[in-house]
């Protein structure tokens, strides 16, 4: 597993993550539920059982992140190198 340097948020240092979920992603970026499900056109509700899944298409998973003011970038890592996947381009904003 590769560590990825990211700024936890815009009071914070740059700080050092392995991987998280989403609801510790989110609490980390300091983003409520309720805002996060307005910003998708979501319920709050639905949003909690959303962060809770283990299956969701790529699409609302970019939504999800870009509610929060990121960009999801799909790689595969193969033992030879890496492959940043481009077909979900187009689902960016």
């Amino acid at each position: 597993m590769s560590l990825k340097i990211v700024k936890s948020n815009s009071r914070g240092p740059w700080v050092a993550y392995k991987e998280m979920s989403l609801p510790e992603l989110r609490q980390r970026r300091n983003v409520s539920q309720a805002y996060l499900a307005a910003s998708m056109n979501k319920k709050q509700p639905n949003l909690s059982k959303l962060e809770r899944s283990a299956d969701m298409y790529v699409s609302t998973l970019c939504k999800f992140i870009q509610a929060m003011g990121g960009n999801l970038e799909i790689v595969a890592h193969f033992p030879d190198g890496e492959v940043r996947i481009n077909q979900f381009e187009k689902l960016k904003r």
